[in-house]
């Protein structure tokens, strides 16, 4: 087998790299079946490489009643650690390990976290996986296992007899990692005044011949300045004769986006008293040269060395040999008093025994291998131990539950959990089961022990993920991480946690680079059987992955339920076919330009979209606060967009630069908007999920009942030369996607894209790799199923593109229409609403200057709303009313946008648009109308039941509602018009601006308008006034006063089915007597579903809505309030989960 690494240590010439080329797995390579599937089986772990073993006293503790009997399986945390690519030798689930079976003990050799093994008198392997700090192997009486096979002593009479071996040794010290990420660690720093020192045992030393007849030490440092060298002496030990050294080591340290190169060193050594040596301690120090400027920072990665040793086993109970020799040959001898077995441990997953010929009277065993050292021959490695002797002893971690990944179907999606939130991915998992979906849920140490040895490695997940994906790639495209991750995976400084694996970057290249020093989950989706980690920036991603890196079981509840309501009720085509486009100021308007053209490439990709755009250039900052900025896209937010997208400065705590904040982290914590978009952070650190932050990214996606339905964001900082390339890449996918697509598919084909764009740009490539998934990847998005085609607007026909059809402003038009597929067919079966949203034209915005480099330009805008208006779709033919308001600029165009929802629980939905059409007084598709003045008809809080002058209590929420009639005219909903827009006011005081986007349209044309109110609703009086106008201007308005009061008595509420199917069955306990009763249900968003009043308890609700139709599934709460003579009260709301069956 070929060597593989993780980690090479090179010593005076170049860097090994693994050169195994990638293929295709075997279509057999992975087994139908684990074996953990049955029998008992107990995990233990290994804290050293080595010979192993396990007393039959400790098996019969562990309840094995017939030692004997035990076999090992497994392949401890070395073996995938070394993999870089897919091969047919990877082991799968768990193989059987060589073990030999003694009196009273079973013996096997183990692999901990490492490999270290001589390749030359001057090179050596080195495999350290960061992941973990232990390795596993399982232990189990219900199968043969793999008892140990031996070769015979056939010895080659004409070989040569080895009698030396090369000994090597490490320090790998683990005492930081400078750049907080990527799989690197490094000792102390360097100083000017002091040497740090590390120290061997040269055990035996032995010259093997004339030519080798000294040892090797080695050094790798690394120093970080920058714009200057810096310098790094070895400072020799006593006691050795030194060759050949290197005294001083300079390097140039690099640039501002180059944290720290790295350079090595080499010194050859040998003892003084050399041959005949029992053991000496070498000790090596490294000091910086002394000059004016210390570097940032220096420090030591590692020292080693590589020394001849004779072949004797004496003192010892084990002994690792490289046999590395002169001459080829197949023979080897070594000396010892004690018994002896020799084991090759070349290939670990191939260990066998040599038997040997035993000398009593010069103490010599004798031994041949079946394969060859020697010039042109790879260098064998064997372990000598004594079988009696006091060897490593595994330790105990747990026994297996029985678990068989490996015998289930490929699923839509694989849901990786913790421990802890375990039942939360599996509620999570439930809430797509009822959409349809395949999922299946594993923890973290079940991936880990059919696909890991036990052991923590990237690529136990990915070798799980390709098994899938190679089973079923039509169907097996996304993997949700459902906890967090870590740069330290080992605690080493980071709090002791579970976690769930990221891939470190790995590559010097990457892990020194401010920008290319990533945390990539990404990685566990590419399993294309030519992936390599050596070319990762350019591997295609096939499977979708996300995370949901949420603190708890009551966060990650929130977050189900979020993703449940979001696409339960998913938001209308006109919402999903707004962006909001916000960019920071300064750097020449770079960000401003970058921001533009990704927000113009989406109106290519879809011009049925509409773009807001809130960049800070072109609204005034006041005291460093982009305050304008802020409000503008929180307007747009409440208004509802389908995608969020920022470009410029920021961190994991702030969008935007010191005098000129754009959002706050805390700025997610007050958000209210009912429609979640999908966030995309073109920013520095955005997403820095691996460091335990509450960033910005979590905070957007992990706000309840509010935010964004998933972020997309950069672990690292990140460039503005090549955010743009991942930007487009991500607004253009998500503004093309297809019907029934998920976030997964939209951020898949986002990458290919950008990897495609960037060509061979290395920089450019490893920025994409710092962005990653903040969601589920298989929430599906709400890209209409349909399209609504206008085929007439008034008396005349649809206009052609590049055409035009004008109505002069106040007239009458009637849009009509059809509801097609995509390949023009009319959808005869859908019956719903429709409405028409109309655009004032395009206006002119001169940008503000922040900075005398900036460029100041003036931009066009299309993004104000003059009216909208509701209409009727039957049988697939639609008509719309609409009395024209009055524009800002008539005459240019007025963009109309149709949005269409079916009736019924199955909901289909389609979207149309016309930049054809203008408000002219020279058009002539209008008519002459009479109109009436819209009217409020009802208006309540929570119930029809309440009225005005109602009496509530302070202990639960309330939601104001709002029933509007505006035949032929429609309501004004203008942004583009000052008083255009419906108004909240409570007391006189306080506004809500988002009431205006909180409308829905019932199946008799009217407009329906519902607000929560949460905190506001004090004890006392209160008075809400409610106005608003048709799309003429002529206004309504309606007040209602009510009184909140403190409760008077607790109520306690319980659902028995907190997973409702059929009915939800509500119970209370309250100490009230002769009471009045309401029963409120509320959905996701705060707006009354159902209610009733002075009913029994225990209630059933069938589920239904006040209007007797099935609610949608998603998470609801149901609230009772009680009342008597002495007061009332109200329970805390409890959470019912709907899900069709």
């Amino acid at each position: 087998m070929l060597p593989k690494t993780l980690s090479y240590i090179c010593v005076a010439v170049a860097t090994l790299a693994a050169t195994a080329t990638a293929h295709a797995l075997t279509p057999d390579h992975f087994s139908r079946r684990s074996l953990l599937s049955g029998g008992k089986w107990i995990k233990v772990k290994v804290c050293h490489s080595g010979m192993q073993a396990i007393s039959f006293e400790q098996l019969r503790e562990w309840g094995f009643d017939k030692p004997s009997n035990v076999a090992v399986y497994g392949f401890g945390n070395a073996e995938l650690a070394g993999r870089t690519s897919f091969a047919d030798d990877i082991p799968d689930d768990l193989t059987p390990t060589a073990t030999l079976t003694t009196a009273d003990r079973i013996i096997f050799y183990g692999e901990a976290t490492t490999r270290l093994r001589a390749t030359s008198h001057n090179t050596l392997e080195y495999i350290h996986n960061v992941y973990d700090n232990y390795g596993y192997y399982f232990l189990s009486d219900s199968g043969e296992g793999k008892p140990v096979r031996y070769i015979d002593y056939s010895p080659d009479e004409a070989g040569s007899v080895q009698t030396t071996h090369l000994c090597a040794c490490i320090h790998q010290p683990d005492d930081h990692n400078p750049m907080s990420g990527g799989a690197f660690w490094l000792g102390p720093e360097l100083s000017q005044d002091s040497s740090l020192e590390y120290s061997f045992d040269i055990k035996k030393f032995q010259a093997s011949d004339e030519t080798h007849s000294y040892g090797t030490m080695g050094y790798t440092f690394v120093a970080g300045d920058d714009s200057d060298t810096t310098t790094v002496n070895v400072v020799p030990p006593s006691g050795i004769t030194i060759s050949n050294i290197i005294k001083r080591h300079t390097l140039r340290t690099g640039s501002a986006n180059t944290y720290f190169n790295s350079a090595g060193g080499s010194v050859r050594f040998r003892p003084l008293a050399a041959d005949g040596i029992e053991n000496q301690r070498i000790t090596f120090g490294f000091r910086l040269h002394k000059k004016a400027r210390k570097p940032r920072f220096a420090a030591i990665k590692n020292v080693w060395a590589i020394y001849p040793r004779r072949n004797e086993l004496n003192s010892e109970s084990q002994m690792q040999m490289s046999l590395a020799a002169t001459t080829s040959g197949r023979n080897f001898s070594f000396t010892s008093t004690r018994k002896a077995e020799v084991w090759d441990i070349s290939d670990p997953l191939d260990v066998y025994a040599c038997r040997t010929k035993y000398n009593a009277a010069e103490g010599i065993y004798s031994g041949t291998l079946d394969r060859m050292y020697g010039p042109g021959h790879a260098v064998p490695q064997v372990v000598v131990f004594d079988p009696d002797g006091e060897l490593y002893t595994p330790e105990y971690c747990c026994e297996v539950p029985p678990q068989n990944i490996h015998g289930d179907e490929a699923p839509d999606m694989v849901i990786i959990s913790t421990d802890e939130l375990y039942d939360a991915a599996c509620e999570l998992a439930d809430i797509h089961r009822s959409f349809g979906s395949t999922v299946n849920v594993y923890t973290h140490n079940q991936v880990l022990n059919e696909f890991g040895s036990g052991g923590a490695s990237p690529m136990a997940y990915k070798m799980m993920v390709k098994m899938f994906y190679d089973r079923a790639p039509q169907r097996f495209r996304n993997l949700l991480l459902y906890g967090p991750a870590t740069w330290d995976f080992r605690s080493l400084v980071m709090p002791d946690n579970e976690y769930l694996l990221t891939f470190l970057a790995d590559r010097e290249s990457h892990y020194k680079e401010c920008s290319a020093n990533f945390s990539s989950d990404a990685y566990f989706g590419m399993v294309d059987d030519s992936y390599s980690n050596l070319t990762i920036e350019l591997a295609d991603q096939q499977v979708a992955v996300g995370r949901l890196n949420v603190a708890n079981s009551g966060a990650a509840h929130d977050v189900n339920m979020k993703i449940h309501h979001y696409m339960s009720n998913p938001p209308d085509p006109a919402v999903f076919a707004r962006l909001l486009a916000i960019s920071c100021d300064g750097d020449a308007n770079a960000h401003f330009y970058q921001g533009q053209d990704a927000a113009d490439g989406t109106l290519a990709a879809n011009p049925a979209f509409t773009a807001t755009r809130a960049h800070v250039s072109l609204y005034p900052v006041v005291n460093g606060k982009a305050e304008f900025t802020t409000r503008k896209a929180m307007s747009a937010l409440y208004e509802g967009q389908g995608i969020f997208d920022y470009t410029g400065h920021g961190d994991e705590n702030n969008l935007g630069r010191g005098n000129a904040i754009v959002w706050q982290k805390a700025s997610s914590a007050t958000m209210n908007n009912r429609h979640y978009p999908v966030a995309m952070l073109s920013t520095c650190s955005a997403y820095n999920f691996d460091h335990g932050n509450n960033d910005i990214a979590t905070s957007l996606t992990f706000k309840a009942g509010a935010g964004a339905i998933a972020t997309i964001g950069a672990c690292r900082k990140v460039y503005l030369a090549y955010n743009g390339i991942f930007n487009n890449a991500v607004l253009q996918s998500y503004a093309q996607s297809a019907p029934g697509a998920t976030i997964g598919d939209m951020y898949t084909r986002a990458r290919h894209k950008a990897v495609a764009d960037c060509g061979i740009n290395k920089d450019a490539l490893a920025n994409n790799m710092c962005y990653n998934l903040c969601g589920d990847p298989l929430t599906k998005l709400p890209v209409p199923d349909y399209n609504a085609t206008i085929t007439s607007i008034g008396n005349k026909q649809a206009p052609a593109p590049g055409t035009r059809l004008a109505a002069a402003p106040g007239s009458r038009i009637t849009i009509s229409g059809n509801i097609s597929d995509k390949n023009g067919k009319s959808v005869k079966n859908f019956n719903g609403s429709i409405r028409a949203i109309i655009y004032d034209g395009p206006s002119e915005r001169r940008q503000y200057s922040a900075a005398g480099t900036d460029t100041v330009r003036t931009i066009s805008l299309e993004e104000e709303i003059l009216a909208e208006c509701a209409g009727r779709v039957k049988a697939g033919e639609f008509t719309i009313d609409m009395c024209l308001p009055e524009p800002r600029i008539a005459g240019i165009r007025n963009r109309i946008i149709l949005s269409a929802i079916s009736d019924g629980t199955t909901r289909y939905s389609a979207l149309g648009f016309t930049d054809c059409f203008a408000i002219d007084p020279e058009g002539d598709c209008g008519t002459d109308v009479q109109t009436t003045k819209p009217v409020i008809s009802r208006m309540y809080i929570d119930s029809p039941a309440s009225g005005s002058n109602c009496e509530l209590t302070t202990d639960s929420p309330h939601t104001f509602y709002a029933i509007v009639e505006a035949p032929g005219t429609g309501i004004s909903n203008a942004s583009a018009i000052i008083g255009g827009s419906p108004r909240l006011t409570l007391d006189g005081r306080r506004d809500y601006p988002e009431i205006g986007s909180n409308i829905t349209i019932d199946s008799l044309g009217r407009y329906i308008f519902a607000m929560p109110m949460t905190s506001e609703l004090t004890a006392g009086y209160h008075h809400l006034k409610f106005s608003l106008s048709n799309t003429l201007g002529e206004p309504a308005s309606r007040s209602i006063s009510f009184l909140i009061t403190p409760a008077a008595y607790k109520v306690n509420i319980s659902v028995a089915e907190t997973t409702a199917t059929e009915c939800a069955t509500i119970e209370i306990e309250s100490e009230a007597d002769g009471t009045t009763n309401r029963l409120l249900i509320l959905d996701y968003t705060g707006h009354t579903v159902f209610s009733a009043s002075d009913i029994s308890f225990p209630y059933r609700w069938n589920l239904n809505d006040n209007n007797g139709n099935r609610v949608a599934d998603g998470a609801y709460t149901a609230t009772v309030m009680v009342a008597d003579s002495k007061g009332s009260g109200a329970s805390a709301p409890a959470q019912i989960t709907v899900i069709r069956k």
